[in-house]
């Protein structure tokens, strides 16, 4: 278990000076898809990075492997010494007779505690809260598929909810088809087929994986929050250059909704202030792109 530990501090040491490059310059950038595959791939390295082992040898560093090795050849051509041989006659010995000592059961109770990985048996418990909590919201989300209202479309299928709650998870979209005008449902489809064809939910789930295994370190939940918010910056660009971002805008703030979607990406989930200002930002410049 000691070498999982170093090894989630390494990966966490590479996740922390990975970020800052992002938190400093790259996030200020609306190259939305840049900074997606930046911290996608933060991540990946973090995780592979620790499984290298890189040996760098310096002059130090060779002169004494030479020197260990000339004193191996030297001690092996080296002749042993004659020893002294034994006399033939040795006085006897009287046995010792060993005194059997009893253990308390206090004693071997205590040892058993002292073997028992604590470390191990933490994490694992960790890990199960975790697994539990994504395991209920994905299974509510296949009660949700099963119970409701299902309609085919081109490219995905519609899942009738009840309530101002808008999502999308892999090919299926959940909203209430009632409550939305014609303009307003447009543009809500659009949205999450954006989603859908830049398969953003595989990147979720990647990180909610991440997430399980690696449940002690916060910075997996603040990469995915990061992807999630690029995700939308992206497709909010994508929908507003069509609609218009004034227009864009006001359909954000009139269906922002504080309920959180069950898994994958909420339409307009408060708050939106940050979507708003990205939305409104002027696009970088070509130039700015040289910092990836």
């Amino acid at each position: 278990m000691s070498i999982f530990y170093q090894y989630s501090l390494e990966s966490s040491i590479c996740l922390a000076v990975l970020l800052l490059p992002y938190l400093l310059w790259f996030r200020k950038a609306t190259f939305y898809q840049w900074n997606r595959l930046y911290l996608l791939g933060a991540s990946f390295f973090s995780l592979s990075a620790p499984l290298v082992n890189i040996e760098i040898e310096t002059p130090a560093m060779v002169k004494m492997a030479e020197n260990l090795q000339l004193f191996e050849e030297n001690s092996i051509e080296q002749p042993f010494l004659e020893t002294e041989t034994l006399p033939s006659k040795t006085e006897a010995i009287t046995p010792y007779k060993q005194q059997t000592i009893e253990v308390s059961e206090t004693k071997q109770n205590s040892s058993l505690w002292q073997k028992i990985d604590w470390g191990l048996g933490i994490y694992l418990l960790g890990s199960s809260i975790f697994v539990a909590l994504f395991l209920f919201r994905f299974f509510k989300l296949l009660w949700l598929i099963y119970t409701g209202k299902q309609t085919k479309e081109k490219g995905f299928t519609s899942i009738h909810l009840q309530g101002k709650q808008a999502f999308s998870f892999f090919n299926f979209v959940f909203f209430d088809q009632q409550l939305y005008n014609g303009k307003e449902k447009i543009a809500l489809i659009e949205h999450e087929q954006v989603h859908i064809k830049q398969g953003h939910s595989v990147d979720v789930l990647i990180l909610e994986i991440l997430q399980i295994v690696f449940w002690f370190n916060p910075l997996f939940r603040l990469y995915k929050k990061l992807i999630q918010q690029e995700h939308e910056y992206f497709v909010d660009a994508a929908i507003s250059s069509k609609l218009g971002k004034t227009q864009y805008a006001k359909l954000l703030l009139n269906l922002a909704t504080d309920s959180k979607p069950v898994l994958g990406h909420a339409f307009a989930y408060i708050p939106i202030k940050h979507r708003i200002f990205k939305l409104l930002q002027k696009p970088s410049t070509t130039m700015e792109k040289s910092r990836f």
